[in-house]
């Protein structure tokens, strides 16, 4: 947008000067012959007269020379006015440029994909997008942050993504669409509007931290928010009620637009012939540590207890409320909630459940004022008396949700918790991925890394708005299906070539049916590869 404010400017500019230089020479001859003065003369005084100076020691006799002077004088204030500000504004673009390393001129890209905070959330998500084949152009305005991105991305730029400067050298007008992962909700709202209003068809997907942002998504125009409350809520879900099955692939209200196939997590004893005739069975999950071990690896986790499959899209229609039943029965006699953050608390309410089944347990001020806010029973939690705490309030089949930011209480309950209750579920949320095997050996049941979460729903957001193929994020890598199509980037390559890309290919599928393949195997169009990339 801006490229051709720019091009128009420039012309405008070029317009002037030549009128004007047509002018001055038109006048130079009409004044040298009405005032029968010499060139040097002529010329002198129609300067003089232009630039609004007027010394006076040649003035006009003649009365079309003195119309004359008045069209100098009006084009000579205008003109100048015009190109003063050009020049200005060139200056300031070109030491804001300067400033923030902006590009000299527009990226020269279609189809791409701008995310804008190289957080923890922004760098998982430039990597799934790149498995996915978009070319990813990164901004951050943070010094720290642009050197990372910079390690591994061409396209990185340092400056502050709402100014309109640096917008408009990101050819948005031809992008794929927007995430905004900064960690600043305020950002996060003032570069929506900015952007909405530039680009009013440009998909925005944003990570949200308050529930306050959340709700007015609707109000600023913002396509897709995702918050942890939305992010966890699928995983609560196969905690809470221990559906047979269940969907790993975004969004069944979309699932006759995107794909040929959907992933599921079925129990190891859950037995699909009864119910499907067609299906690939891809390998296996751990709940613990949602990591995915393909069927033909060598390695394995003995709590790898889920299976995953994939179901074609044809078949998940006709039986969509037998692959997505709804939750009726709570599979735990109490839930204990270790802390109570706000975005928990809505979560909770959209359950329905019987409040006698809910504890908090928390020695937060903040997350008692919630409990009572919203009538739910609140225990304060002392890690010097977690035996008792635990012996009094926990049974065997709780369900204990962590969601403190103190490592310390959390491996204190969830250890006491597992030992004196070895049937007790416990789902910690971790920050930070050296936190996962503490919290694993310590007992927990289900460990949620916080980036893996918002990351995927990130994604499937977008897949869902683009109506991609299904791609499901594992704390170990990303499964997702490769649908051929003329002229891509996979039409005649080799299963060898994609293997040395990192791409192990689960299934292949052709002509509707599962195929045996070897490495110097070639995809076709029409091809359907289901592929697992390892972390």
């Amino acid at each position: 947008m801006s490229s051709i404010t720019d091009e128009i400017n420039q012309s405008v500019t070029r317009t002037i000067l030549i009128m004007l230089a047509i002018l001055i020479g038109t006048a130079v001859v009409i004044i040298k012959q009405l005032e029968n003065l010499s060139w040097t003369d002529a010329i002198y005084f129609t300067i003089v007269t232009i630039s609004t100076v007027g010394f006076g020691d040649i003035y006009p006799k003649h009365p079309l020379t003195k119309i004359v002077v008045i069209v100098l004088i009006i084009s000579g204030i205008t003109s100048i006015a015009i190109i003063s500000q050009a020049i200005v504004d060139t200056l300031i673009k070109n030491r804001l440029q300067k400033l923030e390393e902006l590009p000299s001129k527009p990226l020269e890209l279609k189809n791409h994909v701008v995310v804008a905070g190289y957080s923890s959330i922004g760098k998982l998500l430039v990597k799934l997008l790149k498995q996915r084949g978009f070319e990813v152009v990164v901004v951050d305005i943070r010094e720290q942050r642009f050197r990372e991105a910079t390690i591994s991305n061409k396209n990185t730029i340092k400056g502050d993504i709402s100014s309109v400067i640096l917008l408009s050298l990101l050819s948005l007008e031809q992008s794929a669409g927007i995430f905004l992962t900064m960690d600043n909700d305020n950002l996060v709202i003032k570069t929506t509007v900015v952007l909405k209003n530039l680009y009013p068809n440009l998909p925005i997907i944003a990570e949200v931290d308050s529930l306050e942002v959340f709700n007015i998504r609707d109000v600023i125009e913002l396509d897709y928010a995702v918050s942890v409350q939305n992010a966890i809520k699928r995983i609560l879900d196969v905690d809470l009620f221990h559906p047979p099955i269940q969907l790993l692939s975004p969004g069944v209200e979309e699932v006759d637009k995107e794909g040929k196939y959907k992933f599921f997590m079925v129990p190891d004893k859950f037995i699909m012939e009864d119910v499907f005739s067609d299906y690939l069975e891809l390998g296996r999950l751990s709940l613990r540590t949602r990591s995915f071990y393909p069927s033909s690896s060598d390695s394995f986790d003995i709590r790898s207890n889920r299976k995953v499959i994939a179901i074609p899209v044809e078949d998940v229609i006709k039986n969509r409320a037998l692959l997505v039943p709804k939750n009726e029965e709570l599979a735990h006699e109490k839930i204990i909630l270790a802390g109570f953050p706000e975005y928990l608390v809505e979560l909770i309410d959209s359950y329905d459940f019987d409040k006698q089944d809910i504890l908090v347990l928390s020695n937060s001020e903040i997350d008692f004022k919630n409990a009572e806010d919203h009538r739910y029973r609140a225990i304060r939690w002392d890690i010097s008396q977690s035996k008792e705490i635990t012996k009094q309030y926990v049974t065997d089949n709780s369900l204990i949700v962590l969601t403190w930011g103190n490592i310390a209480d959390s491996l204190v309950l969830i250890s006491t918790a597992h030992k004196e209750k070895s049937n007790t579920h416990i789902i910690q949320l971790a920050d930070l991925d050296e936190e996962i095997e503490p919290y694993i050996h310590s007992g927990a049941t289900t460990v949620i890394l916080h980036k893996h979460l918002i990351a995927g729903r990130l994604l499937q957001s977008f897949i869902a708005h683009h109506q991609l193929a299904s791609s499901v994020i594992f704390s170990n890598g990303h499964l997702f299906e490769i649908d051929v199509v003329t002229n891509d980037q996979y039409e005649g390559k080799s299963i060898e070539g994609l293997e040395k890309e990192g791409l192990q290919i689960l299934s292949l599928i052709r002509n509707g049916k599962s195929i045996d393949f070897y490495k110097k195997f070639r995809l076709k169009v029409e091809d359907v590869a289901l592929v697992f990339i390892a972390d």
